[in-house]
Parts: structure tokens; sequence; C-alpha cells
């Protein structure tokens, strides 16, 4: 019998071309070969796969749908990996087992540990050159763990080794076929192999089987499986999984469903397994045609991922060239400007001159846009009328992939409808809905509606019926031109009890609304209104911010619990902060500020990360570290008790900065915490409504020294309002209310 073939094995003439537009790679399972793995009749091709006269003068004609492929896309190269994974050792009682129906190689030979497998096909990648062109995985069984193990092991090197960033960066999507992915466990293909060890008892473990039968959860295995789940949309890997739905048969055992729909699942936010009618474990992944579900779906998918190449007409891009950057040029200027606008007359103006802009650049590239532009102002409209909080930050840091999970949760029609962020106070959770907020449109939602539960003492507890008050009365504000709605939601005003739930339910089936409900922590009860909101939801959907988390039975809430920042980011934001609010005596201390600022004394909250950037006005890093000697972030401080104490870990922060106000200072901020959370008010209305306490000059130094010192939150898109973070309102309305405790 001629030698196995091993390595990256080509299977079309593409693979030879330097200019290609990327590379399919397909990875094999447990115990196969690298071409009748994928073939329909591996029977018929057994005895000569493996010749040379196969693989110079058969291969390139042989029926399969790697070649079909390759046909389809002769622009790609399609190439195969082979490689040793025999689940049984050669020198086992019995070396010979009985095929599988004929549909797979060997139970018994050689095998290597996954980690090693990954290792060689990155080096295989590199010696190829594939390593810098797009790419896309197509693996069966065990082949999609070994390409997360190869994932994997790239990103461990992203920082140290170029051609890591390469591979990482340029693959476009993973399809995985019938692979187990969950956890350690491995569901039933763990159970399988486990029963198969019973059945065959001369049977000899290779040492893969070891590893997909370890029990440990800090197994390399599951880091991979763990990683490659939370990183994918932050390296733009897309993901499409395939399910057996037939019974195999095993020899001895009898049939068994190999890998279910359960442990097909990669568990990435936005991928739903695909069930694959009339396959088992083996023939999922060997067409009978071009019309077969996976092969379409493969092919589709490549298609999207890996687009052929566009020809352009390079002579008419060269007459436009410069005229198209002149335009952009003006159009950049003119967005600076209408940012910097605070005259609605003159944004108008503005708004009309970027419209004539972005026409005449559509033009010149033959394009098309004017239906997007309507679109975009239309949004920017009701995102004004939705009651969404202005954005207090530059740029919100460090929050990319946390952004990209909720927005894709969201996206999903057939996914969860009921999507939590929660955490501690001060990380960000508020800041993180109106960055998804923002982008309502492209995940498929007519309309958005904000609503903040108040966190002031004896306030009127945020309700399932206030919620359901709200809705129709923010939806009108939204509506604009658009008068169709309108009798609809007038009628709901008003109504209460069942009737209003039954016609809030037709109102948000036939127009997909998402509904943002902010600092649930303080409503009259959570999970009740979760419960609750669920039966009326129709098409819509409901994005909560909390700091406690769900725990309801009645109904499932995506869960989505927000950390502290990574210590890159965090070192990003104190530097921001410093710029913005002008202290310049950060610019060469953040490393050694952010040594005793670390996990456990911040947690790397971004508030706190503020409020003692802020300290750096009035104090040395040296005095800064005394006073946050006996800060610690505690189990304590994560677990929210009913009645929402502050508690000590937030006291301790905040309190070093409270002492550095003067009382004119104190006046002010307590001022401020009466006013509406998260809205606030103007210059010129704070300044008025303050002058019976406070002095001009007094007003004008306190909005100095409490904006330096991080307490006082502004925005600038249209007109200058002053506003305290929701948690900075809680801290000086809970002083507020043990002064009037004393008094009386």
């Amino acid at each position: 019998m001629a030698k196995r073939r091993l390595g990256l094995l080509k299977i079309n003439g593409g693979c030879d071309d330097s200019n290609r537009r990327g590379d399919v790679i397909f990875v094999h399972g447990l115990g196969d070969h690298p071409i009748t793995a994928w073939y329909p009749n591996p029977e018929e091709i057994r005895d000569k796969v493996d010749t040379e006269q196969f693989w110079n003068q058969e291969l390139h004609d042989l029926n399969f749908w790697l070649n079909w492929l390759g046909k389809h896309r002769p622009d790609l190269g399609i190439w195969s990996y082979g490689y040793e994974a025999m689940p049984f050792k050669e020198s086992s009682g019995l070396s010979i087992l009985p095929i599988v129906k004929g549909k797979i190689e060997s139970y018994t030979g050689k095998a290597s540990p996954i980690i090693d497998q990954a290792s060689e096909l990155l080096e295989l990648l590199r010696q190829r050159d594939i390593l810098i062109k797009p790419k896309i995985f197509v693996t069966h069984s065990l082949g999609g763990l070994i390409v997360k193990e190869t994932l994997y092991l790239a990103h461990d090197d992203l920082n140290s080794n170029d051609e890591m960033r390469e591979i990482i960066g340029q693959t476009k999507g993973v399809v995985f076929c019938a692979t187990p992915h969950q956890g350690s466990e491995l569901a039933n293909f763990k159970e399988l192999l486990a029963q198969i060890v019973r059945t065959f008892r001369l049977l000899e473990e290779n040492v893969i089987i070891s590893e997909l039968r370890s029990d440990n959860t800090n197994t390399q295995l599951y880091k991979s499986g763990k990683w490659y789940s939370g990183n994918t949309k932050t390296y733009d890997i897309e993901t499409k999984a395939f399910y057996e739905t037939e019974e195999t048969e095993i020899p001895a055992i009898g049939k068994r469903l190999v890998v279910d729909r359960f442990s097909s699942d990669p568990n990435v936010i936005g991928v739903r397994p695909t069930a694959v009618n009339g396959a088992d474990h083996f023939s999922i992944v060997k067409p009978q045609s071009e019309n077969d579900t996976v092969y379409i779906g493969v092919r589709e998918f490549i298609d999207k991922y890996l687009p052929c190449q566009k020809k352009t007409e390079y002579s008419s891009m060269n007459i436009n060239q410069e005229a198209i950057k002149l335009w952009e040029e003006k159009l950049k200027h003119l967005q600076i400007e209408e940012a910097k606008a605070s005259d609605s007359e003159k944004r108008f103006t503005i708004k009309q001159a970027i419209k004539e802009c972005q026409q005449k650049i559509s033009e010149l590239k033959g394009e098309k846009v004017q239906e997007n532009i309507e679109n975009e102002d239309e949004q920017k409209y009701q995102l004004e009328r939705a009651k969404i909080p202005n954005p207090n930050y530059i740029e919100l840091l460090g929050r990319e992939q946390e952004i990209d999970r909720i927005k894709d949760a969201l996206s999903d029609s057939k996914g969860k409808r009921l999507v939590g962020i929660t955490g501690l106070g001060g990380n960000g959770k508020t800041s993180l809905a109106i960055e998804v907020a923002r982008d309502f449109r492209a995940m498929g939602f007519r309309y958005v509606v904000w609503q903040t539960a108040s966190t002031k003492f004896n306030s009127t507890r945020m309700t399932f019926d206030s919620i359901l008050e709200n809705i129709p009365k923010q939806l009108l504000a939204s509506l604009k031109d658009d008068v169709s709605n309108m009798d609809s939601l007038l009628d709901l005003i008003g109504l209460k009890g069942e009737i209003r739930e039954i016609k809030t339910r037709e109102l948000l089936s036939s127009q997909r609304v998402l509904l943002i409900l902010d600092n649930m922590e303080t409503s009259e009860s959570q999970n009740e209104i979760a419960a609750r909101l669920s039966s009326v939801l129709g098409n819509s959907k409901v994005l909560f911010t909390s700091r406690n988390r769900f725990d309801t039975l009645e109904v499932d809430v995506w869960d989505y619990y927000l950390q502290g920042l990574q210590e890159e980011a965090s070192i990003k934001l104190m530097k921001q902060v410093a710029q913005e609010r002008d202290i310049t005596f950060y610019s060469d201390n953040s490393g050694e500020l952010l040594k005793f600022t670390g996990n456990n004394k911040t947690g790397y909250l971004p508030l706190a990360l503020k409020l003692v950037t802020g300290q750096l006005k009035n104090k040395t890093i040296a005095e800064i570290e005394q006073s946050l000697y006996n800060v610690r972030l505690t189990e304590d401080d994560v677990q929210e008790d009913d009645m929402n104490v502050f508690k000590k870990f937030w006291w301790r922060i905040f309190f070093p900065s409270l002492n550095m106000l003067s009382p004119s200072d104190l006046d002010f901020m307590l001022f401020l915490a009466l006013l509406k959370e998260q809205e606030g008010t103007t210059n010129d209305r704070l300044l008025s409504l303050t002058q019976q306490t406070l002095t001009e000059d007094q007003f004008f130094q306190a909005i100095d020294n409490t904006w330096r010192l991080c307490f006082l939150e502004r925005e600038e898109y249209y007109e200058q309002r002053y506003y305290l973070h929701v948690l900075t309102s809680t801290f000086f309305n809970k002083i507020l209310n043990y002064t009037r405790r004393i008094i009386q």
C-alpha cells in the first residue's frame, strides 16, 4: 500500500497562483484521510488514493466537493490538511479494528497531541505563504478543534511575531461540521469514545483520545475553545456550524448520535448551528451533489467572506481621484463645523452642504447613496427624540468587543429578545448602551426608546406599568413625518390593564422597537419586569442595564456581565481624562499611578479611574497612594442588596476627592444632585438657579474645580450641559439625606 499523504496538500491549480484571491483549507476529523474524508464513496478510491498516479492524473477529475469549489472559484487555492490522529495505538491487542461502514480510514495508528497538530499546521501555512492571504477553514469533527487551537496559538504570539498577526487578521471564517465544541465535556462525543474503550478492552488509547476525554477545564483544548468563543468578533472571524441528525453505526456498539445539536454549537454570538437532514457523523461532509445543504452553505459562506475581486476601471478612477479627494476634504471640514455649531439654523445650513458633498462624491465614484443619507438623517432625528443620554467621553475606550457582542445578540432576529448588561456601578454600562443604541437601524430596528430608572431617594420607582405608559409617548416624538402609526399610539395612551398589554404587543409586533431600560437595579423588580415584558415584546427587543444580575426562571435573559477595562485601555482612559481636563501633571506618571490603582484597588472601573486621575489636580502620587492604601474591591462590593446601599469601596474612592471641595463647591454639587439624572442643565440656567447661594465667581470656580476633579460631566454636541454621573449623583444624595436626618 502506498504511503499515506500528509501535510498541506494542493487540490486545484489555484494553489500555485501567486495572485489568487485567497485560500480554503479543509481539515478532516479523527482517524480520517485528506481525500476520502470528503469523498461520498470512500471505498471506491481507498486502494489508490495515496498513489502517485492518483495525485498526478486522477485527483483533478475526481467528482467531489473540493473540486466543485475549485471550479466554482478558480481564483482561490483549495487545500486539504492531512495529519495522523488515530484514536488507538497500533501496538494494541486488536491492531485492526473494523472501519465504520467504510466511511473512516482507521481507528489504529499514530497520533500527536492537538497542540502539536496545530503547531504543524501553523508552520505549513507559513511555508506555503498562506499566512498573508485571506483564508477560510472548513473542518470536520476533530479538525475544528485543531483549527481553534491553531488560531489560539497564533494569538499567543501576536505581539512578538508579525506573521501570527497575519493568520489572525487574514482568517475570514471557519466552518465547523459536526465538531464537538462544548467545553471539556465534549458532550456525546466523549461518552462515545469512552464506550469504545470499554467495548474493545485490548485497545490502548492514543494521546489524542486522552485529551478529548479529559475532565480538566484548564486543559489547552478548553482554553482554545473559550478564546475562540470570546474573540471571533474582535478579529472579524465569521463562523458557520452544521450538525448531524442521523445516528452512526459503530462496530459492536450499535447506532449512536455522535455530535448532537448542543455539542455542535461553537458558542459564538449570532451563530446558530444548521441541521443537515439525513446525514450521520461521516456523511455530513460527503455531499453527493452540488445541491447538498452543506455544499451550498459552504459555497455561499466562501463567496460572502472571500468575494471575487471586482474589476475596476482604473482609468476612470485616475481621472476622478483628485476631485474625490478635494470633495472628501471639504466634507471632513463641514462635519467638524457641524459638531461645533450651537445655532440650529447654522446646523441646518451645514447639513445641506454636507449632503451636497456626499452626493458629489457618490457621483464621482459612480455610486448612489441618497437613500442612505436620508436614512442617516432620520436615524439622527430619532436618536435626539429618544432621550438617549449624550456621551460624556471623547471615545469609549476598550469596549469594542463588548459592543460587538451586544449588537450581535440584538441583531439576531431569532435570538434572545431580552439582553442585560450587568456589573458594578461606575463600570460604563450606560455608556455601552449608548453606543449600541446609536446603531439601532443597523440592527434591524425602526425605533429606539430609552427609559432611565431614577436612583434618587423617595423617587417613584420604574414599574412594568410605567414602562408601558411611556412607550407610546416616546414613539410619538419619534414619528416625525410618519403619521401612519399616530392614531394607534394616541389610542394606546391612557389605556390600562390587559387591554393595554394586548395593544402594546400589537404595536411592538408591527414596528420593531429597541427598548432600553437603564439603571434597572432601582426598579420595582427587574426580574418581574423582564418576565412580564417578554409577553408583550412581539418582534421588538429589550436591552437592560443593572448592577444586579438577572435571576428569573420564567424567561431567559441573556446577561452580559461587564468587567473592568484591560490595563492598556485603563492607561488610555486616564491619559484622555487628564488631557481633556487639563491635568498636566499626569503625562509622565501613568505607569507609576497604575501600579497602585490596579485591579484590586479600582477594579479598572472607568469612573474609579477618572476620580483617581482627578485627584492629581491637588495631590502627589505618594499622597494618592496613601489615600488608596485601605481600598479593596471585594466580593461584598459586587453583591448589591435590596436597598442599593452605597458600598465601602465607593465611599473610599469618592471621599479623597470630596475632601478637595470647598464649601461653595460642595453647595454646587449638592444642587446638581437634585437635578434630573443624566440630563442636567445649561450653564446659563445653572447660574440663574444658584445665584441665591453662590456668587458668580464662586459659581465659575465650582465648575472648574468639580470638572477637574471628575465629579462634573458635560456634553457639548449642541448646547453645553452640565450633569452628574448616576453614581456620583447617588453619592451626593446619600450625603444630602444624611445631613437632613442630622438636622431633624
